[in-house]
C-alpha cells in the first residue's frame, strides 16, 4: 500500500524524473531484486524497488550500494514514497567506505541516523539532512577523523531536530556558571544543581569541548580539529542525547562500539 505525502510536496511537472539521491539502505527482495531507502533534497527519504538488481548483469547493481550517491530514473506518480527505478547513475561510490570496517561502520551510524529520523515523504528537513549526510560521508570517505565526523554530525543532526543540548547555561537554574554534564537534564549543570541530582562534575577542558562541538557542528569541522578534536566520550553522550529525546537506538553505533574495542 502506498504511503501519502504531505500535500505541500513539490510536484514535478513530467515523468521519467532525475533525482539525485543518497543510498541510506539496501535490503533484498524476491530473488534478484532489492528494496532501496534513500534520501532526497527534494522529495526527503523515499523508497525504490530495482527489479534485477542481484543479478551478476545487472547495470545499476554498482550505483545502489549504501553510501553511494547516485542519479536516479524513475516515473514519479504524486502521491506515493514507493518509486519502480529504471536507471541508476553513479555521482560518488565512496569507496574507501566498502574498503575500511571502521569507516564502513560509522558510514551506518549516519545513515541509520538520518534514515530513523525523516518519515516518508518529509520535506521540513530533507535538505539540511542531505546537505549534512552528504557532508559527513565525504569527510569519512577521506579519511577524516572518524570521531570528529560522528560527534558534529550528530550534533548537527540533534539541532535540526530541535533536540540540541543546552550548553550556554545551567538547565534548572540557568545560572553561566556550570561545571557538569546531564543527558537526562539536557545539557549543562551548575555546581550546585549538579550536586542535588547526584550528576558528577565535569572538567572545564571537556565542557569548552563539548560545548564546541555543539556550536560548530560538522561545517566547522577543521576548526574543531584544529581545536584538539571530539572525545569518543562526546560522541557516545551525543547518541545517549538522541535515544533520551529521539527514542532511537543506532544499532550500528553498538557495532562500531565492539569493532573499536577490539
Amino acid at each position: 500500500m502506498p504511503v501519502f505525502l504531505n500535500t505541500a510536496m513539490a510536484v514535478p511537472s513530467a515523468m521519467n524524473d532525475r533525482l539525485n539521491v543518497i543510498i541510506l539502505k539496501q535490503s533484498d527482495y524476491r530473488e534478484k531484486d532489492v528494496l532501496l531507502s534513500v534520501l532526497s533534497r527534494e522529495y526527503g527519504k523515499i523508497s525504490f524497488t530495482a527489479a534485477g538488481a542481484r543479478k551478476i548483469t545487472s547495470r545499476n547493481s554498482a550505483s545502489l550500494l549504501p553510501y553511494t550517491s547516485a542519479r536516479f530514473l524513475f516515473d514519479y506518480h504524486p502521491g506515493r514514497t514507493m518509486f519502480h527505478l529504471r536507471t541508476a547513475e553513479t555521482i560518488s561510490l565512496r569507496r574507501h567506505l566498502h574498503e575500511d570496517l571502521n569507516a564502513s561502520a560509522a558510514a551506518a551510524v549516519l545513515c541509520e541516523c538520518a534514515d530513523a529520523l525523516l518519515l516518508p515523504g518529509e520535506q521540513s528537513a530533507s535538505a539540511q539532512m542531505y546537505d549534512l549526510l552528504e557532508k559527513g560521508l565525504d569527510r569519512l570517505d577521506h579519511g577524516d577523523d572518524m570521531t570528529s565526523v560522528l560527534a558534529l554530525y550528530l550534533a548537527d543532526v540533534l539541532r535540526i531536530s530541535g533536540m540540541a543540548p543546552d550548553v550556554d547555561e545551567c538547565t534548572v537554574c540557568q545560572k553561566k556558571e556550570v561545571s557538569a554534564l546531564s543527558v537526562q537534564a539536557g545539557g549543562f549543570l551548575c555546581r550546585e544543581d549538579a550536586a542535588k541530582l547526584g550528576v558528577p562534575a565535569s572538567s572545564a577542558a571537556d565542557l569548552k569541548r563539548f560545548r564546541l562541538i555543539c556550536k560548530a557542528g560538522l561545517s566547522h569541522f577543521d576548526a574543531v580539529i584544529q581545536a584538539g578534536g571530539a572525545s569518543w566520550e562526546d560522541t557516545v553522550i551525543l547518541v545517549d542525547f538522541l535515544h533520551q529525546y529521539g527514542s532511537i537506538a543506532l544499532q550500528s553505533f553498538r557495532f562500531l562500539q565492539e569493532i573499536c574495542a577490539h
